[in-house]
């Protein structure tokens, strides 16, 4: 979801970044699809598939359970900073020699860390989502994204307004200075300046690493069956997230609906067609 309380001075800066964003994300999942499609794909009725899906249903638990008790900053970063720090990895893998893609991915995971700048902060949150979009297309089935991304649109709209579960995650993790997201700065000369002081900045925004990965994965889906599927997908992704950003709004607001509008449609609709 997006935390935003900026003004219509704004909106152009928040609106071209966020689609630029999706455009570049999009493209590099879009390239490393095509270019290195999964080895294996399970399907609904494979024994492997359920069995994971239940693993990762029971670790999801586990993690909410986790996360309802412990306020440790410590726990936090270490999880967001692990979870990223393997998409990148993963992503990188698929393009370099293993022991080249470990440099590339520690170094760019410790210059977020110490360097703290916006910039180095959002090209950590490009990389990731990227490399976690492209593990979970990986094995998922069609049918298991559509669910998906129904699922998780729906309860975004439900657990994201404010005075909701994710919007007090989310303002309680960035207190203690940790932004698990993409941070949208008001205007293009904040890129070089520190994330402790753009982040408290009312013209701010912050797209959660969900509404990131998540849009993503229905875009390597479609690319893991051709170019052309995943350029439509990934047209409509980028057009979600320019509506997305073209509400200035004044309040917090779920923003993964509207991207998955834009990509989830375009997506069902190479599925009927059986082009999916």
């Amino acid at each position: 979801m997006t935390l935003d309380t900026s003004d219509r001075r704004t909106a152009g800066v928040r609106r071209g970044f966020i689609a630029l964003y999706f455009l570049m994300a999009g493209s590099l999942v879009l390239a490393i699809a095509t270019r290195r499609p999964p080895v294996f794909r399970l399907g609904l009725a494979n024994d492997g598939y359920w069995r994971g899906v239940i693993i990762a249903a029971a670790g999801v638990s586990a993690a909410c359970l986790i996360a309802a008790k412990v306020r440790s900053r410590a726990v936090w970063e270490t999880v967001f900073t692990a979870t990223l720090f393997l998409g990148v990895w993963y992503a990188l893998l698929l393009l370099l020699p293993v022991g080249w893609a470990l440099l590339i991915a520690s170094l760019l995971t410790l210059l977020q860390a110490f360097a703290e700048r916006i910039w180095s902060h959002d090209l950590f949150y490009l990389f990731g989502p990227v490399g976690l979009a492209l593990s979970l297309a990986s094995w998922l089935p069609p049918e298991a994204v559509l669910a998906g991304l129904v699922g998780l649109a729906v309860y975004d709209m439900v657990a994201g307004p404010p005075r909701r579960p994710i919007l007090d995650l989310v303002q309680g993790l960035v207190k203690q200075g940790i932004v698990p997201g993409l941070i949208v700065p008001g205007s293009g000369t904040e890129f070089w300046a520190t994330v402790p002081d753009v982040i408290k900045r009312p013209d701010t925004a912050l797209l959660g690493a969900g509404d990131l990965a998540v849009p993503l994965i229905v875009v390597a889906q479609a690319a893991f069956h051709g170019p052309l599927p995943g350029l439509c997908v990934l047209s409509g992704l980028v057009l979600g997230a320019w509506l997305l950003g073209r509400n200035p709004g004044l309040a917090p607001r779920p923003a993964l609906p509207i991207l998955v509008l834009g990509a989830g449609l375009p997506f069902c609709i190479l599925y009927i067609f059986g082009l999916i």
